[in-house]
């Protein structure tokens, strides 16, 4: 059971794990605690999480970071590095 406060956008008695396996993983990621974080990988399994995180395309750059670390990873493995949008420069 993960806390309530990481879906503060919806309600949380709605989200079904399975289905927005994307949302959740991604959330917990970028907000949650390591406890958190653990808690994910042990319900839907190293290889869904680490598969997810690669696809996603926004992630916040520690979770970023502690994905490659988990994952044995570098960020050009991910969607969220490779398809960031570009800074205009003025």
């Amino acid at each position: 059971k993960l806390p309530e406060c990481l879906f503060w956008d919806t309600d949380y008695n709605k989200i079904d794990p399975d289905k927005q396996y994307l949302t959740v993983i991604t959330r917990v990621f970028d907000y949650g605690s390591w406890e958190d974080v653990k808690e994910v990988i042990a319900y839907y399994g190293e290889k869904k999480v680490k598969k997810s995180l690669q696809f996603v395309i926004c992630l916040k750059p520690h979770a970023l970071s502690l994905a490659c670390s988990l994952f044995n990873l570098y960020p050009i493995h991910f969607k969220c590095y490779t398809k960031k949008r570009s800074h205009l420069k003025f």
